[in-house]
């Protein structure tokens, strides 16, 4: 995988300054051999080797404290080096503990919680973002759709359906439906449309009836020599538009004339149907009997996977356009249940208990096994990754370490070799 931007840039400025402190030590190194070889012939250049002198030691020193807190000093097992390769365990365990008793506690976290306006921020920022969170949403319902199992759905499905449907007498709820359909003057309104979708399906079909009636016409295709299919043709034409005629005819008057007598004997069936259904024992196991007939048809488990297929295949079909109506509708929702939120204080506050209250207590229950879940993380971390990583985010400042030992060790240097000139000679 490729570095990010900002861990290069981090690790080119760590190599810039290893270069200059290291460059440093060496520059002290060849001060001091020149100072060294110039100090009898010019006392006032021991300052100069007393600097570079000290200023080496201290830059070696502090070179060795930084190198041993990752690795062996020159690949040298020296004991109490190489201090977070041998301490990973401890360091983790450590970190976990840490975290767990100083950021994990019930008062601390109810204290920080109690500052913050936990559903107020969410739905103010769900208002300005729901359509990107949808936009997320979505482009990860296909992978989760790919992934179930469509005859598990399907089972899961037919299964749900058997339970809810045996829980329910099939004649009396049926009866219910009825009952509510044809209550007060509705009755008149769904014989109208009875009587509507009657008078379309004989217009529709008159074809079927002219050529129902042409088979059972009493007159033979031939006699003798003579053919008489044209007569048969042309009587069953005339009686099936007279038949079609007087259907027509009597549906419009039934449709028409509220006082129809049809109307009221409708009405007068429709009423002891529904008493039938919703007393009648009979009626009541014939109704359990074609339930169950209904519900043990392998139809019933094919048709739950196929209304899934279908489901999955239009919700797939809808994500994929540019303008979904999925992606509308429920950036749109999400937005306004914000909005109902962010507006409402009391609300508001409820919930803001109740999250606090939801996070309190999950700390309280699983603070250890958080401590755990970090201290398990470190030590699983692969340690020569680990310590890249660490070096990568201080070894800057690391050395630092190193440049301003140079410098002090070499100030110390000049200090002692002034204290030497004035007490020694």
């Amino acid at each position: 995988m490729a570095e990010s931007v900002e861990k290069a840039s981090k690790r080119a400025a760590l190599r810039q300054l290893r270069i200059i402190a290291t460059g440093l030590l060496v520059a002290m190194s060849v001060i001091y051999a020149v100072a060294r070889t110039f100090e009898p012939r010019a006392p006032w250049i021991g300052f100069v080797r007393a600097f570079a002198e000290a200023a080496m030691v201290g830059a070696m020193a502090d070179w060795f404290a930084v190198v041993a807190l990752f690795r062996h000093p020159l690949g040298l097992p020296i004991p109490h080096t190489a201090i977070i390769r041998r301490k990973q365990a401890e360091v983790g365990q450590g970190l976990g503990g840490f975290i767990v008793e100083n950021f994990l506690t019930r008062d601390i976290v109810g204290r920080r919680l109690a500052k913050i306006d936990l559903t107020g921020a969410a739905s103010a920022w769900l208002v300005d973002h729901a359509d990107t969170l949808v936009e997320k949403i979505l482009t990860f319902l296909p992978r989760l759709l790919d992934a179930v199992d469509d005859e598990d759905v399907a089972r899961v499905v037919h299964t749900q359906l058997l339970e809810r449907v045996r829980a329910v007498p099939a004649a009396p709820a049926f009866g219910k439906a009825l009952s509510l359909l044809s209550s007060g003057s509705k009755h008149e309104v769904l014989l109208s449309q009875i009587l509507q979708f009657g008078g379309s399906l004989v217009s529709d079909h008159r074809h079927l009836i002219e050529r129902g009636i042409e088979k059972e016409l009493p007159i033979p295709e031939k006699v003798g020599p003579v053919s008489l299919v044209g007569v048969r043709h042309l009587v069953s034409a005339y009686i099936s538009k007279k038949v079609v005629l007087n259907l027509l005819t009597t549906l419009d008057e039934i449709g028409d004339n509220p006082d129809h007598p049809v109307r009221a004997e409708f009405g007068r069936r429709l009423s002891n149907f529904v008493a039938d259904l919703e007393s009648s024992p009979e009626y009541l196991a014939r109704g359990e009997e074609i339930k169950t007939e209904l519900l043990e048809n392998p139809a019933v488990q094919d048709y739950a996977g196929s209304v899934w297929a279908q489901l999955k295949a239009a919700i797939m079909r809808d994500i994929a356009r540019p303008e979904s109506a999925i992606r509308t509708q429920l950036a749109s929702l999400l937005r306004s249940l914000a909005s109902a939120v962010h507006d409402d204080g009391q609300l508001r506050g409820k919930l803001n208990d109740g999250l606090r209250n939801a996070v309190i207590d999950f700390v309280e229950l699983n603070g250890s096994d958080i401590g755990t879940l970090i201290e398990e993380t470190v030590r699983s971390w692969d340690a020569d990754e680990l310590i890249d990583k660490l070096e990568v985010e201080v070894g800057r400042d690391l050395q630092f370490i190193r440049l301003n030992g140079t410098v002090i060790g070499g100030a110390i240097g000049v200090l002692i070799h002034v204290a030497e000139i004035l007490i020694w000679r």
